[in-house]
């Protein structure tokens, strides 16, 4: 375990991975050590563990981070801020610094509980 947190260390940060969801290839958990609140702004991070292949780009044992930046209106707003994807070896193969566009999160979805999730950490 230490040697899992040391690996993502220099990308979140991590600390304290808590379990959110499982998805159709893999599981989603959140690092509740970094979740920050600043008004009505949310950032934190999410590790996402495939399990299987995704058929498409991720093999069994991938991993990628992703840090999220939450903007708490209503609608909610949402955009990856960066993130990185590493193969089974724990070996980087891509880095995305640039943020993505915003898009809606909608009451009751994947991100909405994951949101909901972060926000009882948020320092």
């Amino acid at each position: 375990m230490m040697l899992f947190l040391f690996m993502f260390a220099n990308t979140a940060l991590a600390t304290n991975w808590v379990y959110y969801n499982n998805f159709s290839d893999g599981r989603s958990y959140i690092d509740t050590e970094t979740v920050y609140r600043s008004g009505n702004t949310l950032y934190f991070w999410e590790l996402v563990m495939y399990d299987k292949d995704s058929g498409v780009y991720y093999l069994t044992g991938d991993r990628s981070t992703i840090r999220y930046e939450v903007k708490l209106t209503s609608p909610r707003t949402m955009r990856e801020l960066e993130y990185h994807d590493y193969d089974s070896n724990n070996k980087e193969f891509y880095y995305e610094p640039t943020p993505s566009n915003w898009w809606n999160v909608y009451t009751g979805d994947f991100f909405d509980g994951m949101i909901n999730l972060a926000l009882r950490y948020a320092k």
